[in-house]
């Protein structure tokens, strides 16, 4: 069943990228899932000692993929506040024809300052880090030529098929950055093989799916779950391809906490051999890049010395 759903999404999604219509809406374009920003002067500038004010954020899923469960931590130097809530989750739709914008939500929070001390004023600084499954859908249509002679001319237009790139995104922070096919002659036909380049497009960091949850905890990642991809599901039409690995990384993890990007990755994969009897076509290549994603964003507030004390 899934591979069936799999593939009708890239029937439709080749299909509309096909179309003569330039103002035809395309959800898969674009680097970006979810994105959250706090909401103007939430917090202020300034607030007194003692004192109460609202902090707000919007979480809008920017890309094209749902989101089921999002989970959002809000972080400060608790010392200088009241207590309050921190932890948030949303349930975010994506990109469609028939919602072009993408879900959003707004918080809003109340919390209160408590007494300084050391000076007139105390800087503070609060937080968001947000983690979520995402998924990164790639379809395109591409040439199968088993004549590697050249020796017939009744082919498609978009034949011959070589590098192509895709500079636009998938509507997702992960993207299929390139693609080259290549037909290796056999003794009785050819086989189409593919070399995909993927890279981490975003502001954030990759990790195994399942892992996303633990990413914004204290328990953290462990080094293995680090800028891991499921790259499980490809297919040339109905019949998935035959790929060197089911898994990609895009990142890494040093020494401590930090991260480094590794440089564009790449999957080799090939299809079933295409006999030389067979006229060139069109095919469809479908592929679902499955991982979780971490990004953060931060504000900075002063807490002032009350002038009535």
């Amino acid at each position: 069943m899934k591979k069936i759903i799999l593939i009708l999404i890239g029937l439709l999604l080749i299909t509309a990228c096909g179309r003569n219509d330039s103002n035809e809406y395309d959800p898969h374009q674009g680097t970006e899932g979810l994105v959250i920003e706090f909401l103007p002067n939430t917090p202020p500038d300034e607030v007194y000692e003692n004192s109460p004010f609202s902090i707000g954020f919007e979480a809008h899923n920017a890309g094209a993929t749902d989101i089921d469960k999002a989970k959002i931590v809000l972080s400060t130097q608790r010392s200088l506040f009241e207590s309050f809530e921190d932890l948030y989750y949303a349930r975010l739709e994506g990109k469609s024809i028939n919602n072009p914008y993408g879900d959003s939500d707004i918080k809003v929070i109340d919390i209160q300052t408590k007494t300084i001390f050391a000076a007139e004023t105390q800087p503070a600084e609060f937080k968001i880090v947000y983690c979520y499954p995402y998924s990164t859908v790639f379809s395109t249509n591409v040439c199968i030529d088993p004549d590697v002679l050249g020796e017939k001319t009744n082919k498609p237009a978009e034949c011959p098929e070589q590098k192509r790139t895709f500079r636009n995104g998938q509507g997702a922070p992960v993207a299929v950055i390139s693609m080259e096919t290549k037909m290796l002659p056999t003794k009785t036909g050819a086989i189409p093989t593919f070399e995909f380049e993927v890279e981490n497009v975003g502001k954030g960091t990759v990790m195994a799916k399942t892992a996303y949850e633990n990413a914004c905890s204290s328990t953290g990642l462990k080094p293995a779950e680090v800028g891991l991809i499921d790259a499980s599901n490809i297919y040339l039409g109905f019949d998935k391809l035959k790929c060197t690995r089911n898994q990609l990384r895009v990142e890494q993890r040093s020494e401590g906490d930090e991260y480094f990007d590794v440089e564009v990755t790449t999957l080799a994969c090939e299809g079933n051999e295409i006999p030389y009897s067979e006229e060139a076509y069109l095919g469809s290549i479908t592929m679902t890049l499955d991982y979780g994603y971490k990004d953060e964003t931060s504000t900075d507030m002063f807490i002032v010395k009350n002038p009535a004390r």
